[in-house]
């Protein structure tokens, strides 16, 4: 062999060797970009599906709401009928509503009865309802102790002892919905 063959032929295996490298280079360099896009792609996604959870959990969160002040409501509304003179029911129910909370506690759920402060207490519904009748500033929208001077004992009283009775029994439901939740 003579030395122009062995130069023509490392020329062809570099040549090849170059081609080849350059090749794998490009696809290297292919994959590279291939990657980034898709990683962008997955950016974009990804903060779609963040957006649509916060929109999920604000709709999650509309619903508890909703749901808690409809279920205090339940236990409230049969209470302010027995406890509130009729005009004024609804007030009754708000200043009772702010002081009871809805908590999922223990793999169940629960009535607070909070404080002044907003802080849960030991107190039940019906301690709450005993507590607003004591309180001087709700005086005048409490009805008083509902004796309608109406007869014997053994009669049932007078006229108004049905609407009465019908009454204690809701809002006794009441309570007892209150303790098995508080």
């Amino acid at each position: 062999m003579n030395n122009e063959n062995l130069e023509v032929e490392n020329e062809v295996i570099v040549e090849d060797e170059s081609t080849e490298f350059d090749v794998k280079v490009k696809a290297l360099k292919e994959n590279r970009d291939k990657i980034l896009h898709e990683k962008k792609e997955m950016g974009i996604r990804l903060k779609a599906i963040e957006s649509e959870l916060e929109e999920e959990r604000a709709k999650f969160a509309n619903l508890e709401k909703f749901a808690s002040t409809r279920l205090i409501e339940s236990v409230v509304k049969p209470i302010a009928d027995w406890e509130a003179v009729q005009s004024a029911q609804t007030l009754y129910m708000k200043e009772m509503m702010q002081s009871i909370k809805l908590e999922y506690k223990d793999n169940d759920f629960r009535f607070s009865i909070l404080d002044s402060e907003g802080q849960p207490t030991e107190m039940k519904i019906e301690d709450l309802a005993k507590d607003m009748r004591d309180r001087p500033e709700l005086a005048t929208i409490i009805v008083g102790s509902r004796a309608s001077g109406g007869g014997a004992t053994e009669s049932g009283g007078g006229s108004g002892y049905s609407k009465v009775t019908e009454k204690m029994q809701k809002a006794n439901v009441a309570f007892q919905l209150g303790k098995k939740h508080s």
